[in-house]
């Protein structure tokens, strides 16, 4: 039971994720300055010390759009 609540979480956690992303995309900016906890998270742990936020927004929508035209 535990490992679907996780898989449920997770999946729970790409959608708002991929919204944040949608949202940018949409409104042709391409730059995301708004991070949810599990990316501060993924961002403290590796990319802080070679990317800025700025950097790192951009990297989650390419992520997202390669996402996207698979």
């Amino acid at each position: 039971m535990r490992s679907r609540f996780v898989g449920e979480c997770i999946r729970q956690m790409i959608c708002l994720s991929n919204y944040l992303n949608l949202e940018v995309v949409e409104a042709d900016r391409y730059q995301r300055n708004d991070f949810l906890p599990w990316e501060l998270d993924e961002y403290a742990a590796s990319f802080a010390a070679t990317h800025t936020y700025a950097e790192y927004g951009k990297l989650l929508i390419q992520r997202y759009l390669e996402h996207q035209l698979v």
